[in-house]
């Protein structure tokens, strides 16, 4: 009884320290003015459908109908914008929202860990990573739309594994409704919704129930679907960007890491080709597919170097990505980093013996896609926050085992 009073009062005690510690992030780094706020592409759009009524975006100083991101953030702060006005406001609303799911990031890892490993030991402690670790802490200060895909994408980890155990249609209704909403954050989540869905389908009975899933996602991202088809005559799911980000990470001054972009000198080339293109509403697609177009063609004249560039990627993403000189060069993101990425190497082995092998197999599904998208793409810090939660939770699996090794303590298991 004793022993169980403890783990609640830990658990809580750093569900509140994760809360404290995010809140003064916010009051520290967030900026609520509207005229200096970073709000990345989602501002404009959202200002563009206050002003004009409709969301687009500026080319050269010329506004034209956009679906350059997914549409989650932009709808949240087009609604904000609705209700309290262009304002400091409207911007400290849109920071509660990106508070509170980055306390469903906290709290999730803690669920999944749980559900897991069945042990309150490796629970609590990746409870601890993921409430300090410095990258979540400081995303909840600003705009993006990653802290609430990720909390999402936990989520749906969580609903997917509870109807494996449970087999309640409840789940799948929920689910189906969490991966058509981390879709509307993060278009390429998709690969994860779709991921899911073949989990269960073949590993859970009965099979046709996870249409369910499959059909309420559907519907989820239906109007953004229907309204990208209607404005520029195409299937746009997430976002009209594929080219773009294609063209990123495969050019003749790539790095491998997107943080090298402002680096980058003009390719006078593609921006003859993307300046003759017509200023109309099908300007995004088409600019989209001659971008398209020059990765594909540089790919196929370097092979050799897009060879070599694979390795890199892969480096840059699992090991160091050190040209975010910002904020990977730093201590307090170097030591918790690669202590995590160590203890993780050996958790994932570990796991491989002790955890469910159909869940083991899920997670490393999951790392395999996230490690080919880098490599098809490139590199971002929080490119790699999709998954560190997951990191966490074998890297507390490690910790927690090297720990009853030396100390001869017994683990604590749910029932214990």
């Amino acid at each position: 009884m004793q022993k169980e009073f403890n783990y609640k009062f830990i658990f809580w005690v750093l569900l509140i320290a994760a809360a404290a510690i995010r809140l003064f992030a916010v009051a520290y780094y967030a900026d609520t003015n509207p005229a200096t706020a970073n709000l990345w592409e989602f501002g404009e759009q959202a200002r563009n459908y206050i002003e004009h009524g409709n969301i687009s975006f500026t080319y050269e100083n010329v506004r034209v109908p956009s679906a350059n991101t997914p549409p989650g953030i932009v709808v949240a702060l087009i609604v904000l914008f609705k209700l309290f006005g262009i304002s400091s406001l409207a911007l400290k609303s849109m920071l509660a929202i990106n508070f509170l799911f980055s306390l469903l990031i906290v709290y999730f890892t803690y669920r999944l860990a749980l559900l897991l490993t069945k042990n309150l030991n490796v629970s609590l402690l990746s409870l601890f990573l993921v409430s300090f670790y410095p990258s979540f802490v400081y995303v909840g200060a600003t705009y993006h739309s990653f802290n609430v895909a990720v909390g999402l994408f936990l989520l749906a980890i969580y609903l997917a594994l509870s109807f494996f155990e449970n087999n309640k249609t409840v789940y799948l209704i929920l689910l189906g409704l969490t991966c058509g909403l981390m879709i509307l954050f993060r278009g390429n989540f998709i690969v994860y919704a779709l991921l899911l869905s073949a989990f269960l389908f073949f590993y859970s009975k009965p099979i046709k129930k996870i249409v369910i899933v499959l059909l309420i996602a559907m519907a989820v991202i239906s109007p953004w679907v229907i309204r990208n088809y209607l404005t520029f005559d195409q299937v746009i799911i997430g976002a009209n960007t594929l080219g773009f980000n294609l063209w990123r990470g495969h050019n003749d001054q790539c790095s491998g890491s997107g943080e090298t972009d402002k680096l980058r000198k003009p390719d006078l080339s593609l921006n003859q080709k993307m300046a003759a293109l017509p200023k109309d509403s099908l300007y995004e697609s088409r600019r989209d597919k001659v971008m398209l177009n020059h990765a594909l063609q540089y790919i196929k004249d370097n092979p050799v170097k897009e060879l070599n560039m694979i390795g890199k990627k892969l480096m840059l993403f699992w090991v160091w990505e050190f040209y975010d000189t910002e904020f990977t060069h730093s201590l307090i993101y170097l030591v918790p980093h690669f202590l995590t990425l160590t203890l993780f190497v050996f958790g994932f082995i570990l796991a491989y013996f002790s955890m469910n092998r159909v869940y083991w197999q899920l997670l490393a599904w999951i790392f395999v896609l996230q490690s080919i998208e880098i490599v098809i793409f490139f590199v971002l810090i929080r490119y790699r926050m999709t998954i560190e939660p997951l990191i966490f939770i074998f890297s507390a699996i490690a910790f927690e085992s090297l720990w009853r090794k030396l100390f001869k303590q017994e683990q604590m298991s749910i029932g214990n």
